[in-house]
């Protein structure tokens, strides 16, 4: 698995002139057989010539010692050399232009894909995929082309499928197993990644094109329904898109590679001039110009929440599903730690309980002017104080786990002035003044450590004004 030929020093070695003929007269034990050998010597002798970009058949190259040769002596020796060598790679279109060689580190799970061609583009057509299988009920994502999910349900897993890539060089990680195959006349691998919730991956090999279409399915649909997508899609070009692809040399493989070094990242720690108390007003850090100033009147960590307006919940089916009769949250398998071992991704979980952090908020128009779709988007993360007396940003910062608050927002806003995809915005009269309500469900054990962090955009561009959920 781990030999990844030069093909120009191996073609130099074996000698463009013999390698049919070594290759029949091949009689080493244990190698292949000699009805194999003998198919295999047939195939290469009656390959057709490729043709070049002006339908003639007369391409040549330069070979090491400087020797004009026919492109079709060149894909003989490839075939040759996969063969006589018994090369421990994936040789995917040997008899054509197009050779993947294929290694996995075992202890990280990581599978490595080069892929050599006898000559690199340098400007290709764009190319999408048209999908010609979907299973049964599965919604393509409007605003990220190429998800499907079950019934549209974008917290459930389903299939993706990545466009058309031009490449010599790429990476899976976490793969447990790899298949060579063929689907819809295209060579393919499926990769079985265990304990991962996308835990089949294909490959699809163009050779003709030079490209590599990826397929990535969820455990909620079958593998025979993954290949099913795969065996049925099509790549068309994008009439007048062309792509430039960058030549994949030595030295920039060398800086991929160096950019794989595990490197200890420090999280600077936030200063207390950052975080604010009750009562305190709160200005953005980032657009103070643009949105309004927060005020936190007041935060209670409560196991029910007094009546509210059921229409107010970001999703409210989904609240009701993480309640029990009497209100109160209900305890649920938290993911502590994911570690790749013995092939497989091994999850370690602890069943831990929740509670409601329920705040209330004035949010105030400074301005003698409208305030139209403001964001209003606190996010509750992780922290603790340093030694220095700053706040450092714990390794699961955003590390809530459960799925009813999604991206750690609150999942209740009384003052939305839109529905569906805009729940979290606002509209703003000049100089108004309003009071909120917001809802987070936290896990027991983290609220100490609970923050509350505003900066309407949502990002971590800047720093950020933070609250403290308990004194």
């Amino acid at each position: 698995m781990d030999n990844k030929p030069d093909l120009d020093k191996l073609m130099y070695l074996l000698g463009q002139e013999n390698a049919v003929e070594e290759l029949k007269n091949t009689m080493e034990p244990h190698e292949f057989s000699q009805k194999y050998k003998n198919q295999k010597v047939n195939i290469i002798e009656n390959q057709d010539f490729i043709q070049s970009d002006n339908n003639t058949d007369s391409i040549q190259s330069i070979n090491k010692k400087g020797k004009k040769i026919m492109k079709k002596k060149i894909i003989v020796l490839i075939a040759a050399i996969t063969a006589t060598l018994a090369i421990s790679a994936t040789a995917y279109g040997a008899v054509k232009h197009y050779l993947v060689t294929t290694s996995k580190n075992e202890e990280t799970g990581t599978l490595t894909c080069d892929i050599q061609t006898e000559s690199a583009p340098t400007k290709v057509p764009a190319m999408k995929v048209v999908p010609g299988y979907i299973p049964e009920g599965y919604i393509e994502t409007a605003n990220a082309l190429g998800k499907y999910h079950p019934n549209g349900d974008h917290s459930v897993g389903g299939i993706t499928i990545c466009p058309p890539v031009y490449t010599t060089h790429f990476e899976e990680i976490y793969v447990s197993d790899v298949e060579e195959t063929t689907l819809g006349g295209i060579k393919a691998q499926i990769l079985t990644r265990e304990g991962l919730e996308y835990n089949h991956i294909i490959n699809m090999f163009y050779e003709k094109g030079g490209y590599v279409v990826t397929i990535y399915g969820a455990d909620n649909t079958s593998l025979e329904e993954l290949k099913k997508v795969a065996e049925n899609i099509k790549c068309e070009e994008i009439p007048g898109e062309f792509i430039v692809v960058p030549a994949f040399s030595d030295e920039l493989k060398d800086v991929v590679d160096n950019d794989k070094e595990e490197i200890e990242y420090v999280e600077p720690g936030i200063s207390t001039d950052h975080v604010f108390n009750i009562d305190e007003e709160i200005s953005d850090e980032g657009f103070p110009d643009e949105n309004p100033t927060f005020t936190v009147n007041n935060i209670e960590v409560l196991d029910k929440l007094p009546e509210l307006d059921k229409n107010k919940f970001s999703d409210y089916n989904e609240y009701l599903t993480f309640i029990n009769e009497d209100g109160t949250l209900k305890d649920y398998e938290r993911v502590n730690e994911e570690k790749w071992e013995n092939n497989k991704m091994n999850t370690i979980t602890e069943t831990v309980g929740m509670k409601y952090v329920y705040v209330t908020l004035t949010m105030k128009n400074p301005f003698d002017k409208e305030l139209k779709d403001i964001n209003i988007y606190p996010r509750i993360g992780f922290m603790k104080k340093a030694s220095n007396g700053n706040l450092q940003f714990l390794s699961d910062y955003w590390g809530n786990g459960n799925n009813l608050q999604m991206d750690n927002a609150p999942i209740y806003f009384d003052k939305s002035d839109y529905e569906g995809k805009s729940f979290f915005f606002s509209d703003f009269a000049p100089n108004e003044t309003k009071e909120t309500h917001l809802v987070y469900a936290v896990d027991e054990d983290k609220i100490d450590n609970a923050y509350i962090r505003f900066e309407q955009s949502g990002t971590t561009s800047f720093v950020g004004n933070y609250i403290k959920v308990t004194k």
